[in-house]
């Protein structure tokens, strides 16, 4: 193997190994979570960034959106190496800040119920088995708070609950080897040429 200045040995991931969800699978594995924790329909239950803003509910219907802002991670994550397989594996925790937010036009109490209601489903442990199947835990919750918006031209009453999850990263690494390579040998002046297949 030739490593150069310009082209840099760099490992990537063994891709058929567990990793993470992230982007579109991300939010598909949150959204079937909050559906199940809201009692809400899957289209009352919306990632807030889309391509196209999505249509609001009829008037004094709850719905749900949902982002994670924030994924934090350990600074040192935990790394093995296993020599007789030539694997690097690397378990790293994330931190994802998952903000909720609920939308009514305030004059049933129904955004306050889902979060309120949503907040107490995140405290039973039989609701954490979603998480868990997927290498998740919950970590705790902010909120909710209450926070008026005009949205599309109407008032919405708007109440946001902040939920932190920490998930299990799991990579392998695998490390390349020599397939063949030349070798010269010198030996007191004399010269041995090799060629080492593996």
């Amino acid at each position: 193997m030739t490593i150069t200045p310009t082209v840099p040995n760099i490992l990537q991931p063994d891709t058929t190994t567990y990793s993470p969800y992230e982007g579109q699978d991300l939010n598909r594995f949150i959204q079937t979570w909050l559906v199940g924790l809201t009692g809400l329909n899957n289209d009352l239950v919306m990632t807030e960034f889309q391509t196209e803003p999505a249509n609001i509910p009829v008037a004094g219907e709850a719905w749900c959106s949902f982002r994670y802002s924030r994924i934090d991670s350990n600074a040192f994550p935990y790394i093995d190496y296993d020599a007789s397989n030539l694997i690097y594996t690397l378990q790293n925790h994330e931190m994802l800040e998952i903000a909720l937010t609920f939308y009514d036009l305030g004059t049933n109490g129904q955004a306050a119920y889902l979060a309120a209601l949503t907040r107490d489903n995140l405290k039973i442990s039989y609701n954490s088995y979603y998480l868990q199947n997927n290498n998740c835990n919950l970590r705790g919750t902010n909120g909710p708070y209450v926070v008026p918006v005009i949205f599309k031209s109407r008032w919405q009453y708007k109440e946001r609950l902040d939920i932190y999850v920490m998930r299990n990263v799991g990579r392998e690494y695998d490390i390349p080897t020599i397939a063949s390579a030349n070798i010269t040998l010198y030996i007191d002046n004399i010269m041995t040429m090799n060629i080492v297949a593996t």
